[in-house]
């Protein structure tokens, strides 16, 4: 999961990309931070029926993915944040005024516009994996697939570039017109440094002007970081994957091999193992055990149909497969319930009793209910007064 932002988070080297995140992040605290500002963004929604966000959402400091909400809603208020910003320049406070100014101005030209549509259209194709990457109990093999997934949609977008722009662009052309911004090229010196200015000559078009200094950096730069931080490295993990009943059935033992040559000292001797190998896989290639086999895709579900006394090598690379790490969103949320859980009324509290307490708002779906609990005190031993109904 951390790798994952860690590759989404590429993006920002993209100077567009960087300068339209931090206006998303100016609105969002000048509206936020004054009830009078947020007051009036308030009755400026209120009297549009054309959207259904509230205000504007502060970017998540940590996951970068998980910006895509704010992302949406700067898109969906931008023109709703313009007519307030112009209300405000008419305001008696010079400080209110002179920030509304400059807000306005930032966000009235059409590369913030045009940069905004892209990044919800790189943000809309990761949240899915990002979520699905924060579910307890996620397979590693899930998860890889996933995330190949995007790589490929990624290359694909790359590839066809021309059209996947075109789509973006006219929407931003759209909201441009809204919002009446005049759609043009950012002016650019013969010799920039700080600003990219490919293609930046007389026949371009804007167009194409903000497909190659924006769009595609943009992909390239997420796109390769997926490829450098999900390489042969991490892939190498999937050799175990095939050992599960979805994929053994086309599996030879020469494809685990570099799996045993990892986990030797797990393994009780090469011969047995291989020997283990052909069981498994006639247990799984009969007839009657196909619609089983390719129902059981993950290493926890192959665990249960794994004998560990006449399979043990198997099951232990199994376990391996199972057990190897996915992500660390299920350990935050631990902390998260330590930190609520040791409050200031708990602060004496013995270490196996906060221990039990987080466990107890871990797992609520196992907690006892409190029926239950009486009962139980009730029926340990004799006492004075009956509890039981």
């Amino acid at each position: 999961m951390h790798t994952f932002n860690l590759c989404a988070s590429q993006s920002v080297n993209v100077t567009y990309v960087r300068n339209c995140l931090d206006k998303v992040r100016e609105l969002a605290s000048f509206f936020s931070t004054s009830a009078k500002r947020h007051l009036l963004l308030d009755t400026v929604i209120f009297q549009s029926a054309d959207t259904s966000s509230s205000s504007f959402k502060q970017l998540c400091t940590t996951r970068f993915i998980e910006r895509h909400d704010a992302i949406i809603t700067a898109l969906d208020l931008l023109p709703l944040a313009q007519q307030a910003l112009q209300k405000m320049t008419t305001w008696e406070s010079r400080d209110a005024r002179s920030n509304a100014v400059n807000l306005l101005n930032s966000i009235s030209k059409f590369d913030f516009i045009v940069t905004l549509q892209a990044l919800a259209k790189m943000s809309a194709l990761m949240i899915g994996v990002s979520r699905a990457l924060q579910r307890p109990g996620i397979d590693i093999i899930q998860a890889l697939s996933d995330v190949a997934l995007v790589e490929r949609a990624m290359n694909a977008m790359r590839d066809d570039a021309d059209t996947e722009f075109s789509t973006i662009f006219k929407k931003a052309a759209a909201l441009a017109e809204q919002m009446d911004v005049q759609i043009g090229k950012p002016r650019t010196a013969s010799r920039s440094v700080f600003r990219p200015h490919a293609a930046d000559d007389h026949d371009c078009d804007v167009e194409t002007f903000f497909r190659v200094n924006m769009f595609l950096p943009l992909i390239e730069g997420v796109s390769g970081h997926l490829r450098d931080r999900f390489g042969m490295a991490q892939r190498n993990s999937l050799v175990l994957s095939h050992l599960i009943p979805a994929y053994v059935c086309n599996a030879n033992y020469e494809d685990i091999l570099p799996a045993i040559a990892k986990y030797n000292t797990l393994i009780s001797s090469r011969i047995e193992m291989e020997c283990e190998f052909t069981l498994w896989k006639v247990q799984w290639t009969e007839r009657q055990q196909l619609p089983l086999a390719s129902e059981i895709s993950t290493a926890a579900a192959a665990l249960e149909h794994c004998s560990p006394l006449t399979l043990p090598n198997i099951r232990a690379l199994l376990t391996i497969l199972a057990t190897l790490p996915v992500t660390t969103a299920e350990a935050e949320r631990v902390f998260s319930k330590v930190e609520r859980t040791a409050t200031a009324a708990r602060a004496h509290i013995t270490e196996d009793r906060l221990e039990a307490l987080v466990m107890l708002s871990a797992h609520r779906d196992k907690t006892p209910s409190v029926e239950e609990v009486v009962d139980t005190f009730a029926s340990c031993k004799a006492r004075r007064v009956d509890f039981l109904l």
